[in-house]
């Protein structure tokens, strides 16, 4: 019952703040996860994790960050780290971490060929969200630093959800605030936990191989794969997609 009234909860400050706009105006949408898919900050936040990770027993290496911190939140990487530790002391650190990397952020690179899939559901009309375990005071900075935030309809991000990535809460407040269902949407993952995320909200989901190999991306649930927004087989898959939905 605890979980149900979570989701309610949830679910009643997402339609108290959304505007018209968000229900069944545009019946497409694009949902992209952040870190390593939309952008390349993943070498960003490794670093501040193993500066705020020191004290604990680990060795934030790529092994560790691909296995243990990429997609999830961080608090609960940290309570991890630090089993012990009450939640106010991994509360401070979630937001040392935050502004470590917040204050490395100037050279993180928008991935090859994300700004033209942008361009194109902006001229089809298409909606637009990001869906990211990341807090917004970070997700906003780096929308501003890569002129991206205008893009985007919606920010569903870790610090306003109660269950983060894997669990499928995210990606199904974002069909809701949108006005679309699951087969009216695209996900773009990068990670397991985000792939279970939107594969669990019955979303397609494209698995981007910035990490992931093309068959441990399908095998956790990704239709198909694509190394970067730039692959020809993607567009053309995700105007498929779409004419497919407008026909509806």
């Amino acid at each position: 019952m605890s979980d149900w009234n979570g989701w309610f909860a949830d679910a009643d400050d997402l339609w108290k703040n959304a505007s018209p706009k968000e229900f069944g105006v545009r019946r497409f949408g694009l949902l992209f996860d952040l870190d390593g898919t939309l952008v390349d900050s993943d070498a960003l936040h490794r670093s501040a994790f193993a500066e705020v990770l020191s004290g604990a027993d680990v060795v934030v290496d790529e092994a560790y960050y691909r296995s243990r911190i990429a997609g999830r939140s961080n608090d609960l990487v940290i309570a991890e780290a630090f089993p012990s530790a009450s939640q106010e002391y991994c509360s401070i650190l979630s937001s040392k971490k935050e502004a470590i990397y917040r204050e490395n952020m100037k050279d993180i690179k928008v991935i090859p060929g994300a700004r033209e899939i942008i361009e194109w559901a902006k001229s089809k009309n298409i909606c637009r969200a990001i869906v990211t375990t990341s807090p917004r005071a970070s997700v906003e900075a780096v929308l501003v630093g890569t002129d991206l935030l205008s893009s985007f309809d919606l920010l569903v991000v870790g610090d306003e959800v109660q269950r983060g990535k894997p669990d499928p809460l995210p990606y199904l407040a974002a069909l809701m605030k949108l006005g679309i269902d699951s087969d009216e949407a695209v996900a773009f993952e990068d990670s397991l936990p985000g792939l279970a995320s939107a594969t669990g909200a019955g979303i397609p989901t494209v698995g981007m191989l910035a990490s992931l190999s093309e068959r441990t991306a399908l095998l956790a649930g990704a239709i198909i794969t694509a190394k970067d927004f730039r692959d020809a087989g993607l567009r053309l898959w995700l105007e498929e997609r779409h004419a497919a939905s407008a026909s509806m």
